[in-house]
């Protein structure tokens, strides 16, 4: 469920990316118009003839199938003022040629098979208004170069870069105003480079980075506007280091995290505007870390998570305000931990939880507003079940009521 961007949907006019250091004044630059390409060596030596000894392109300017090793040639180039693509440039090692340059508009380093050095971009210190991508440069090892980098009001999304170990290149960044996306990063193992980042405006997504062991590079984050997002980490054990998010704008996804226990490292979490889905987790054995959650904007969805026998953690939980859906969670025998809980604006489905006995934990809930569905809890007694439904009758609930595969 990645969500990557398209870089040639990227150009946009108005944003700054400061890299620069002091070269000709305005007056000395000639002014190149329109966009620009490079493909070939002859293509690059095409335009640093135009240009002379100091030029700017009003739009963007795409590098892509090149077979350059260097960008050497581009000394002389001041400023792209629509975005810089750096594409599918299989030679091409390190970025020296562009150290001083100006650039409105996103910046996107991607496909480039030799890439092992950003070090070009050390003058780089705020992206505004702009994103910034750094996408499948399978050679590139660290991050270094981008040291003083310290804001972007776009969006960060750093993705298939297998050959990444660490982030430490991004240690002055303090804010993303957009999402910020960190997947597919096969040898990364810490965050610890974000040390210094505070929030993003955007969604938190992290997919799929096998041998990440631990968020604590997250340890002060603190604003999210979006989703947050944990997926598919091999290595992943806990979920310490986002302890300073309070509040969810989007939904909460943590799902097929095998080694992940608990959800201990969200304990500041009180509330989620909208759904909450934690799936097959297949060693979670609690839901502590939920301590302090009392209002689902949305759904509760606790799907085949395996190992999991209780639902404590959800004891502060008083309103869910889509649906409860509880599946496939075979060794849960107990519903103690929703006891605060007192109403539901959705569906109540119980389904496929093969050890539960008994429904005792959610006595307290009045207010179903959707369907009740009870299918296929091979142990739980039809006769609780129903009762569980003549009770919300009595309060004036009127949905659909399924009760089936129950013990009879």
């Amino acid at each position: 469920m990645q969500r990557i961007f398209v870089f040639l949907a990227l150009i946009a006019a108005g944003v700054l990316v400061s890299c620069g250091s002091e070269g000709p004044t305005s007056s000395d630059v000639r002014v190149l118009e329109g966009d620009v390409t490079i493909r070939t060596q002859a293509d690059l030596d095409a335009l640093v003839s135009r240009g002379g000894d100091a030029f700017k392109i009003t739009g963007g300017l795409l590098i892509d199938g090149s077979p350059l090793t260097t960008l050497e040639g581009l000394r002389n180039l001041t400023g792209v003022e629509a975005g810089l693509f750096i594409d599918s440039n299989p030679a091409l090692t390190n970025l020296e040629g562009i150290n001083n340059l100006s650039i409105s508009g996103d910046l996107f380093i991607g496909n480039n098979a030799a890439l092992t050095s950003l070090a070009a971009l050390s003058n780089l210190t705020h992206v505004i208004n702009g994103e910034m991508l750094i996408d499948s440069n399978p050679a590139l090892k660290s991050l270094e170069g981008l040291h003083n980098l310290a804001s972007i009001a776009g969006s960060l999304t750093i993705d298939t870069n297998t050959g990444l170990t660490t982030l430490e290149g991004l240690r002055s960044l303090t804010s993303v105003g957009g999402d910020l996306l960190i997947a597919n990063n096969a040898a990364l193992t810490t965050l610890e480079g974000l040390r210094n980042l505070t929030g993003a405006g955007g969604f938190l997504q992290l997919d799929n980075n096998a041998v990440l062991t631990t968020l604590e590079g997250l340890r002060n984050f603190e604003n999210l506007g979006g989703d947050l997002v944990i997926v598919e980490h091999d290595a992943l054990t806990t979920l310490n280091g986002l302890n300073g998010i309070t509040r969810l704008e989007g939904i909460m996804l943590i799902g097929t995290n095998p080694l992940l226990t608990s959800l201990e490292g969200v304990n500041n979490l009180t509330s989620i505007a909208e759904d909450i889905l934690i799936a097959n987790n297949v060693a979670l054995a609690s839901l502590a870390g939920l301590d302090n959650l009392t209002s689902i904007g949305g759904g509760l969805g606790i799907d085949s998570n395996v190992a999991l026998m209780t639902l404590a953690g959800l004891n502060s939980l008083t309103s869910i305000g889509g649906d409860l859906g509880i599946t496939k969670n075979f060794a849960l025998m107990t519903l103690a931990g929703l006891d605060s809980l007192t109403s539901i604006g959705g569906d109540l489905g119980i389904s496929n939880n093969a050890a539960l006995t008994s429904l005792e934990g959610i006595n307290n809930l009045t207010s179903v507003g959707g369907n009740l569905i009870l299918t296929g809890n091979t142990t739980l007694p039809t006769s609780s079940c129903q009762a569980l439904a003549d009770r919300l009758a009595a309060g004036g609930f009127n949905g659909q009521v399924s009760i089936t595969g129950n013990l009879p």
